[in-house]
């Protein structure tokens, strides 16, 4: 494929635009007829008609389809979500600014994007609690929250238990030791004897309890049972007859399971084995997962299992029709459904990038108290949902068991969580430089300091 002169690298086409990474290693936006929107050090994807830009000077600023700069600079900001863009105005100055640059009145510690309406904001006291697109702030406080989702939202009590509120605020009855978010009409919760169990949004909880559990995914959610083997139920709590060593979550019809046998394989919503034969897969996208075979290389697989001819050193799922791929001749290039190999210098519009799935961090909401636990929470979630790592759950749990562990070590000693954390940072970048390692994706960026 070729590329129009001065460009290094293509991303994903998304609204008309694509993210292009220029000679000078400068970053552009380049619309579908080829045209390049300035010279930047970073930039977002267009989300509601803007795209963030980092300027040459480290400013950000927002930028319109038309290559017009709005005025208003900031020392940092994000996309637009319903209508408003968090930005960042000096140390502990966060807050909102609609799409004519006008900026909310009102300025936190920190800032969640609005989602169902409200945003969950921290307040100068540490407290967290919620403002609305008028400004206007609920009366609750908090010790920690989540975003809205399915018309409640997750909030940690002051005694250290976790509820839901309501939109106004009001607040359900159930405590639990953790909770998290509601998906398909449920929240997963673990209750005050560690076990796990699901409660609906009236706040009524399932009968039977787990060991670990996972959020509902597609219908169905994937537990962890009284003797460790793994199963999915069902949205009534029907679970599922068989058991797995290790499993995730279904993703577009299929979940991707360990047998006990050892071997990892996709089974569909009845539990069907549907092809075995490999090392590790992801999930299936566009009709077709790409799986490492027994000799580690890459391929893809339809969902009747049947294996496309080539195979390669590492490939990407497929995205609007086409795939990245390296082959073991070192050359990387893009192919079709069919595993043609489709570059061709009057058609490089067609092609669709996949933009490298980094875990990005925030710089200006670093080390606002336990947040910053949180924030690393959702960067290793994120990472198993989109890279690979072989032990599954149990690697997740571990994870999960260090943040716990963390939390209780920053509460009874007092102390600031970068000097606790200096371990755990070491855990995730060596992953992290692993998958960029085996992508060959060449990334200058500090980990902690990228946004998604």
């Amino acid at each position: 494929m070729k590329l129009p002169s001065g460009i290094k690298r293509l991303y994903g086409f998304k609204d008309g635009f694509a993210a292009v990474l220029l000679d000078n290693n400068y970053w552009s936006l380049m619309d579908i007829n080829g045209k390049l929107y300035g010279n930047y050090l970073s930039v977002n994807d267009f989300c509601e008609g803007y795209a963030c830009v980092e300027l040459k000077n480290g400013d950000f600023a927002f930028l319109n389809k038309k290559g017009q700069l709005q005025k208003e600079r900031y020392q940092y900001a994000d996309d637009y979500h319903e209508g408003y863009a968090r930005v960042k105005l000096g140390k502990d100055k966060c807050g909102f600014v609609d799409k004519n640059g006008k900026l909310q009145k009102e300025l936190f510690t920190f800032v969640y994007n609005y989602n169902e309406g409200h945003a969950c904001v921290q307040l100068e006291d540490g407290s967290w609690t919620f403002i609305d697109k008028n400004g206007k702030l609920q009366n609750g406080k908090y010790q920690y929250a989540e975003s809205y989702s399915e018309g409640y939202a997750c909030v940690q009590l002051n005694d250290g238990k976790w509820s839901f509120i309501d939109a106004k605020g009001k607040l359900q009855d159930g405590r639990y030791e953790y909770a998290e978010s509601y998906n398909e009409g449920y929240a997963c919760v673990q209750l005050n004897d560690g076990k796990w169990s699901f409660v609906d949004t009236n706040g009524n909880l399932q009968n039977e309890k787990y060991l670990y559990a996972e959020s509902y995914s597609e219908g169905y959610a994937c537990v962890q049972l009284n003797d460790g083997k793994w199963a999915f139920i069902d949205i009534y709590g029907k679970l599922q007859e068989k058991r797995f060593v290790d499993a995730n979550s279904y993703s577009n019809g299929f979940a991707f399971v360990q047998l006990e046998s050892g071997q990892y394989a996709f089974i569909d919503k009845s539990g069907n084995v549907k092809y075995k034969d490999f090392i590790w897969g992801d999930s299936f996208e566009e009709g077709f997962a790409c799986i490492e075979l027994p000799n580690h290389m890459s391929a893809f697989m339809d969902k009747n299992g049947q294996l496309q001819e080539g195979r390669f050193e590492w490939a990407n799922n497929y995205m609007n029709g086409y795939a990245r791929v390296k082959f073991v001749d070192g050359k990387e290039e893009c192919i079709d459904r069919k595993g043609n190999i489709c570059f061709n210098k009057d058609e490089w519009k067609k092609y669709i990038f996949e933009k490298p799935q980094l875990y990005k961090y925030i710089p200006f909401f670093r080390f606002a108290d336990k947040k910053f636990i949180f924030e690393i929470q959702e960067i290793i979630k994120k990472y198993f949902e989109t890279e690979k790592i072989s032990s599954g759950n149990e690697h997740k749990k571990q994870f999960a068991e260090k943040i716990k562990e963390m939390t209780e070590i920053i509460k009874q000693k007092n102390i600031k969580i970068k000097e606790e954390l200096d371990d755990f940072y070491k855990i995730i970048k060596k992953e992290k430089n692993r998958v960029l390692e085996n992508k060959k994706i060449n990334d200058n960026n500090n980990f902690f300091e990228e946004m998604q």
